[in-house]
């Protein structure tokens, strides 16, 4: 098993960012098996298999860290980075 986890101080502005996460996920054919969220609203946590984690981390990485602000020119600049994602893998 291994927990996936998507951590920003900016999150709990980030409004449908879960939805982003749990559908790349669902799209990449990653079994979601716990859904966890911190009462502060700066993270959110999921357990997936171990042999989807690395496939699971870039789909995350292509899917939600790619996020422009408010605000862009729309000419692919993403500003700075608002969250990160970090796994944990247990064998």
């Amino acid at each position: 098993m291994a927990i996936l986890s998507l951590v920003g101080k900016h999150m709990r502005n980030m409004v449908g960012i879960a939805g982003r996460m749990f559908t790349t996920l669902a799209q990449g054919n990653v079994n979601i098996e716990m859904i966890s969220q911190g009462a502060s609203e700066i993270n959110i946590s999921c357990v997936i298999e171990a042999r989807d984690a690395v496939k699971a981390l870039n789909l995350i990485h292509q899917s939600c860290l790619q996020i422009k602000p408010e605000g862009s020119l729309g000419r692919g600049e993403y500003g700075k980075q608002r969250c990160l994602a970090w796994l944990l893998l247990r064998k």
